[in-house]
């Protein structure tokens, strides 16, 4: 693809809902989520663990496990609706438009493939015959640009033979190297340091400004967010409690979780803000809050907590772009809570 500017939606999700069949009963992981992600844009997905966010990433790119199916909503990616797509049809699109990169990175690579190889399948299966030194200069440039050095010997190399921090980067290049329409990113951060972090997510940023490439990175970093992505989407109990852009949700959290989140991060000098109670996933899909159950502002306010109960997990706007779900995040609520 050639530059593009951010603006036209590439990946639309609407009214997404993932279901586990689990032993004690169904576990709705997601629960009616609406995210768009632009071309050019790279989407932040937020939340504790638990809070649904590795679920929305595997139901995009259609790699739910065999206990866990999508009841409901679609997933459009350009042109392509895969509301009732069949699975020959998600592995065309995972060949060519959708990548994803699973949170623990060498598990997306072939243990009996040398890296090399792994380039080089990857390649061909997306564009059909490429000669050898394509793919050697791909994945040179990749690895490269990721920070990895002795480029030939990592070419070599089996994935035991890798160190955690490298895989990590190793799988986001194996990704990346198709040039997908499309990045599904899970914790595509962790265990690396923060030099190494710096070189993974400008290489990504300047992949998705070069050939348009819309990101969803599901993370627990939200100093990464805030620094790379254009977008955040807060998660809570399956549902987007808050979605906007970066500079208006993390500067001006309006819903309650959202500002719990941002005040248990680590503050030199001060204690560790930590937020009561644990949290929950839904058993019956019912609307409401899901964070009503851990509110501040609901517990002061019984009233208010009542009506959370029954209020639709709906997004709505409260600035240009930035969107809120629950009575807790609007009007009075709000003024109680700052009083």
């Amino acid at each position: 693809m050639s530059t593009a500017e951010i603006g036209s939606p590439w990946l639309e999700i609407r009214d997404l809902r993932v279901r586990y069949d689990a032993a004690d009963g169904p576990v709705h992981a997601v629960v009616g989520v609406d995210l768009t992600v632009a071309r050019g844009e790279v989407l932040g997905v937020v939340g504790e663990s638990g809070c649904g966010k590795s679920s929305l990433a595997r139901a995009v790119v259609g790699l739910l496990p065999g206990n866990a199916a999508v009841t409901g909503g679609r997933v459009r990616v350009g042109a392509h609706d895969l509301s009732a797509a069949s699975p020959a049809r998600w592995r065309e699109l995972r060949r060519t438009e959708l990548a994803y990169m699973p949170q623990h990175s060498v598990a997306a690579l072939d243990p009996l493939r040398r890296v090399g190889r792994q380039f080089a399948d990857v390649l061909r299966a997306a564009n059909g015959r490429v000669s050898a030194d394509e793919v050697h200069r791909v994945s040179s440039e990749l690895l490269e640009a990721a920070g990895l050095r002795d480029v030939p010997r990592v070419l070599r190399a089996y994935p035991h033979e890798l160190s955690g921090g490298m895989a990590q980067r190793i799988a986001l290049c194996v990704a990346l190297a198709r040039r997908p329409s499309v990045l599904v990113a899970d914790e595509p951060t962790s265990g690396l340091d923060l030099t190494v972090l710096r070189k993974v997510m400008e290489m990504l940023r300047q992949r998705c400004r070069s050939e348009g490439m819309a990101v969803v990175m599901v993370t627990h970093n939200i100093g990464a967010v805030a620094q790379y992505c254009n977008r955040v989407a807060v998660m809570y109990g399956g549902a987007v409690v808050e979605s906007g852009p970066v500079s208006s949700v993390l500067g001006d959290p309006r819903h309650p979780y959202t500002r719990a989140l941002l005040g248990a991060l680590p503050r030199r000098g001060e204690p560790l803000a930590l937020l009561p109670g644990v949290a929950r996933v839904s058993r019956d899909g019912a609307s409401g809050c899901p964070f009503r159950h851990r509110c501040p502002v609901g517990a002061a306010d019984p009233g208010l907590g009542e009506g959370c109960a029954n209020e639709p997990t709906t997004l709505r706007m409260v600035a240009d772009d930035h969107a809120v779900a629950g009575l807790c995040a609007h009007g009075d609520a709000l003024e109680r809570e700052a009083s």
